[in-house]
């Protein structure tokens, strides 16, 4: 366990009481554990599904053609721009310089996420009352904001190794987010599993699936009073792709070979051309709190994200 993750410990503990932090706790370990994942999605299903089948199951929304009015990308920082850490911070850099011209590149923080948002009081109350985490709070702001707006809810985390299209694929289909196989045996239910990265997920304005999600968060709060599931996100989007709701637009997110973890897991690997599209296919995501400093020049995390090598430069780099 790192300092920072220590630190954060102790304030959590300091605000959420012991006995609801060590409940927390709890649930967040047990959710690296694909069996009692599994077991924690089988209750929610049991609860919320018949609701979920009758209220959205097979339905659809009709939308207008995309506008650039929904072409934003929001980016979010409780306490503000000027306390981003350095990894974050690099990030953010990264995003306006690869979309700054294409999207509305939308910083949020404590500031201004109500008014951008429209949040309904009862999420604000539930967090000001440490009844949720800041992890379940901002999963609730990125369906307020993309329901609101329409747009692009991009992690802290997330560095763009380079620009893939993003506008055509808001333009075809309501959702979007980073599809990949990584999940599989994860929030597995009825044949179906997670594919989607919930750290990168975008859709239409008044999307049907962000209004599904709001209302089953909502529903939750008013029957437990806290959420203590760290994983609560994905329990109810598999509810809504079991659901197929929005003509099953969660069973058709585009699928990536590639991981957006790739770079965390190898980033003390040469740069190489084995690797190259394995890196510059798909967004990585890098946590803060990990340490990737390494002292090869030539690792990938080095060239790709603290040198910002191009894809370009990356094929010349790796021919010489």
């Amino acid at each position: 366990m790192t300092l920072f993750t220590i630190k954060k410990a102790f304030h959590e503990m300091k605000n959420m009481g012991l006995k609801k932090f060590l409940k927390t706790f709890k649930f967040q370990v047990s959710y690296h554990n694909k069996k009692k994942n599994n077991k924690y999605l089988k209750k929610i299903y049991k609860e919320y599904y018949p609701y979920v089948s009758k209220t959205y199951g097979g339905k659809n929304r009709e939308y207008p053609s995309f506008t650039k009015e929904e072409k934003n990308m929001f980016f979010f920082w409780w306490d503000g721009i000027d306390s981003l850490p350095n990894k974050a911070k690099r990030n953010l850099e990264r995003m306006k310089e690869l979309y700054g011209d294409t999207f509305n590149i939308v910083f949020i923080d404590k500031h201004n996420f109500k008014e951008i948002s429209g949040m309904k009081q009862i999420f604000i109350d539930a967090f000001m009352k440490n009844h949720i985490s800041i992890q379940t709070f901002s999963d609730i702001l990125r369906f307020s904001l993309i329901y609101q707006k329409g747009g692009i809810w991009v992690d802290s985390t997330i560095f763009f190794t380079s620009k893939i299209d993003l506008e055509s694929q808001l333009e075809k289909q309501s959702i979007l987010s980073l599809g990949n196989q990584g999940m599989k045996g994860w929030f597995e239910l009825n044949g179906e599993y997670c594919t989607w990265s919930d750290f990168f997920i975008g859709g239409r304005r008044n999307s049907l699936i962000c209004e599904a999600m709001l209302d089953l968060y909502e529903k939750y709060l008013s029957k437990h009073k806290d959420i203590l599931i760290y994983f609560l996100i994905d329990d109810f989007l598999m509810l809504l792709k079991l659901a197929d709701v929005e003509d099953g637009a969660l069973k058709r997110l585009s699928i990536y070979e590639s991981s957006p973890f790739y770079i965390a897991d190898h980033f003390k690997d040469e740069l190489s051309k084995n690797n190259l599209d394995m890196i510059y296919s798909v967004p990585q995501k890098i946590d803060r709190r990990e340490n990737y400093d390494n002292d090869n020049p030539n690792s990938i995390y080095n060239l790709v994200v603290l040198n910002g090598l191009s894809y370009e430069d990356a094929k010349k780099h790796c021919s010489m």
